[in-house]
């Protein structure tokens, strides 16, 4: 509820050390919850609620997991924004569309980071996101920098 009413992610570490919600904590961990990801389900300027994710061990999640899931919470909001919209079917249309060509603009990134780089699929998305988090540029706009050949973007400085 705490990501939902913030519009902010959080990350339990471990549910049995975690001094925020005492009660929630103790109840988790006695069912076998150590850690935590939430982050906000964001619409435009609303928060319709919040996408969590569970695991059994302490730890278990990281910045780029956090990372993974608000971008995956983005596409979650879009569809649930529609339920009720009498103009759903194409206002998904022009999502899908949109998400489609954002993630062949990241392939096209990636492999050109291969080629330049010899690098292997992960290890190119790795340093486009290492790269979009240093400098704090969306991954999107940053894959379309590098997809365009533009100057100014080394991604071999996101080791």
């Amino acid at each position: 509820m705490h990501s939902w009413a913030t519009n902010q992610s959080h990350i339990i570490a471990d549910t049995r050390t975690d001094p925020r919600w005492k009660q929630w904590a103790a109840a988790a961990a006695a069912a076998g919850v150590r850690s935590c990801l939430s982050v906000p389900l964001i619409r435009g300027a609303d928060t319709i609620g919040a996408m969590k994710v569970y695991a059994s061990s302490s730890d278990a999640f990281s910045v780029d997991d956090q990372r993974l899931l608000v971008n995956l919470a983005k596409s979650a909001a879009a569809l649930l924004g529609h339920v009720q919209a009498s103009d759903t079917p194409q206002r998904i249309s022009d999502e899908v569309r949109h998400s489609l060509r954002t993630r062949d603009t990241v392939g096209i990134a990636r492999g050109i980071l291969m080629e330049r780089h010899d690098l292997g699929r992960d290890e190119a998305l790795a340093r486009i996101t290492a790269l979009s988090s240093r400098t704090r540029t969306p991954v999107s706009d940053l894959a379309a920098t590098i997809a365009e050949r533009k100057s100014g973007i080394d991604p071999s400085e996101a080791s």
